[in-house]
């Protein structure tokens, strides 16, 4: 069970995006490298077109253990392409595209250069360059496939997946590609030292 701190709920809808802090009572509860990345992901969607965003979550939350977690939620307005989720608890950084996910130990990096590389990778992520292939059994996702656009065509770099699924349901599969950049670097130092 989590308890839910503090809550930031933006549209996307035309309109400015406004944006408001976490609560200082919060924000002081987080470790040092959760408030770094806390602060400079927030500048960094702050940056981002909210036209393209049907809503944009900011959750801060505990869990029993009373360890602290932030999550962002870019939650796009066309539903064939990719949302985004950026997961930051104590030791942490989880990003999860439409289902592929990927650990990052954040504590085994350098911040600036491990932020700079999440945000080379969202940038991606969020750019005609980046495809996830969603496979269901019964319309229940159980594998992500990411792809990146180079030369022209798709080339897999990770799957995500789970062990237990329904094996002889009917199959389907389903891309997701994103639009709000037009191109981007394909951050391979990412899959090459991260993934």
């Amino acid at each position: 069970m989590f308890i839910n701190l503090s809550y930031i709920h933006i549209l996307g809808d035309g309109r400015n995006m406004r944006i408001n802090k976490l609560e200082q009572s919060v924000i002081e509860k987080l470790n040092e490298h959760q408030k770094y990345f806390y602060v400079n992901l927030l500048s960094f969607i702050q940056e981002l077109d909210c036209n393209h965003f049907s809503e944009i979550e900011i959750l801060a939350k505990k869990d029993k253990k009373c360890n602290y977690f932030i999550e962002f939620n870019l939650l796009v307005k066309n539903r064939q392409e990719i949302d985004v989720t950026i997961h930051i608890d104590y030791s942490q950084i989880i990003i999860d595209l439409a289902g592929w996910h990927e650990n990052i130990n954040f504590q085994r990096y350098s911040k600036d250069d491990l932020f700079q590389t999440i945000k080379s990778f969202l940038v991606f992520a969020l750019s005609k360059n980046c495809k996830i292939i969603i496979y269901k059994s019964n319309n229940f996702a159980y594998k992500w496939d990411l792809y990146a656009l180079e030369n022209n065509s798709w080339r897999f770099y990770s799957t995500t997946r789970l062990f237990i699924y329904n094996f002889f349901g009917k199959k389907t599969m389903k891309e997701k590609v994103s639009s709000l950049f037009q191109d981007s670097v394909i951050p391979k130092d990412f899959f090459m030292t991260y993934c």
